[in-house]
């Protein structure tokens, strides 16, 4: 009989609790739709990228706590994927503005023989171009200071010739030095302006590569002159001929040459790898395709193009002259191919137009073969040069 009303009234207790259970939490039906709607939730959630779903493995977002905590959980969902989604933004700001990609996810990218080519065809653009503007320069500075000696240069498209000949008496030991020395000496000037200073100021990478690669012809037209000088016995080499300088050390001199513009290369795949489009271009995987498409070939196929153009159909002045541009082209490979060792260079900036569309710069491409078809024609006649400074100054009465 006990036995009979201790069962009854732990029935009587189970009851009440059963009908307080059903006005707080409703009822069994509504319990189940819970259920449901929490595996519903966690099926999404697996359906999410990474993070989410370790999100789904956490006893906050279990079936039994969004049970109980139903509202919670949907706030903290919504703050969850909003500050994920933020984050996500901003590493991808990131990416764009600095260059440590290595700790950042990157978007993987397809790269086709195709883009490189694209990348190929508008570097050697670039290369043809630069190497306008420093043998203009480099010309025209020895052109100046013939003209301060009272000597009349003609420009060709492959020399500066002096009417007055080798055996003027307008030549003197000191003038031929000076001369000959002022072209290398422009370029290296400028070169350490175009590389110290405006390189450092350009952002979109076209403008970075045309600037890297003026900056390497000018420094290469001081070193590489030498070593080709040395050689030829032509333009920077009679500079170290009027100066008697031994054999030996004229070797001397342009191994040291060579291996100041080995070092500059090295020390430069920083800017070189500044001048990529993509991150996923210039990983450790790519990056020797990237070296290869956007500076072996342009140096090879743009050194050939500049080669033929260059090449005279009259005896020049100075019989060497094309062996002289053409080492001086040769020696542009030193600075080339230290950058492939330069394994640990990394970059440090990425322009936000960098990934804009790609494509081969057709625009570019038609004015570099006017630019060279006028350089061809124009100067084929040659550009008869005489400046004439006076500067005088005395009382008027």
């Amino acid at each position: 009989m006990e036995k009979h009303h201790s069962q009854s009234q732990k029935r009587g207790i189970n009851a009440f609790f059963n009908k307080l259970s059903r006005k707080l939490f409703g009822s069994s039906h509504h319990h189940h739709h819970h259920h449901s709607s929490g595996e519903n939730h966690i099926a999404n959630i697996s359906d999410k990228p990474a993070p989410f779903m370790a999100s789904a493995t956490n006893d906050k977002f279990s079936p039994s706590h969004h049970h109980s905590h139903r509202k919670g959980h949907h706030k903290r969902g919504f703050w969850a994927k909003l500050f994920k989604v933020r984050k996500k933004h901003r590493k991808e700001k990131d990416v764009q503005k600095n260059w440590q990609f290595a700790s950042e996810p990157v978007k993987k990218e397809k790269l086709e023989m195709t883009s490189y080519i694209i990348y190929a065809v508008n570097s050697t653009m670039l290369y043809i171009a630069a190497y306008m503007v420093a043998f203009f320069t480099y010309q025209l500075a020895v052109i100046f200071v013939a003209s301060h000696y009272g000597i009349d240069s003609v420009f060709y498209y492959y020399e500066v010739y002096f009417p007055c000949g080798n055996n003027s008496p307008l030549w003197t030991p000191l003038n031929i030095i000076l001369i000959t020395l002022s072209g290398p000496m422009i370029s290296i000037i400028m070169g350490t302006i175009y590389h110290h200073v405006v390189l450092k100021r350009m952002y979109k990478p076209a403008n970075k590569l045309f600037v890297l690669w003026l900056a390497f012809h000018s420094i290469n037209m001081f070193f590489g002159a030498f070593v080709a000088g040395i050689i030829t016995d032509q333009g920077f080499g009679f500079v170290a001929d009027w100066m008697y300088m031994h054999v030996a050390f004229k070797f001397m001199f342009a191994i040291i040459a060579i291996f100041i513009l080995a070092v500059l290369g090295f020390y430069s795949a920083r800017y070189f790898l500044e001048t990529a489009t993509s991150v996923y271009r210039i990983k450790s995987k790519n990056r020797l395709a990237f070296f290869i498409a956007q500076g072996i070939i342009p140096w090879f196929i743009g050194g050939l193009i500049l080669f033929a153009i260059k090449y005279p159909t009259i005896l020049p002045q100075h019989e060497n002259i094309l062996v002289y541009d053409s080492i001086i082209l040769g020696t542009f490979i030193f600075l080339i191919i230290p950058i492939i060792f330069n394994t640990k260079a990394k970059p440090k900036f990425i322009d936000k137009y960098s990934r804009s569309k790609r494509g081969i710069n057709w625009t570019m491409v038609i004015a570099i073969v006017l630019l060279l078809i006028v350089f061809r024609l124009g100067l084929s006649g040659g550009l008869h040069f005489f400046i004439k400074i006076i500067v005088s100054i005395s009382p008027w009465h």
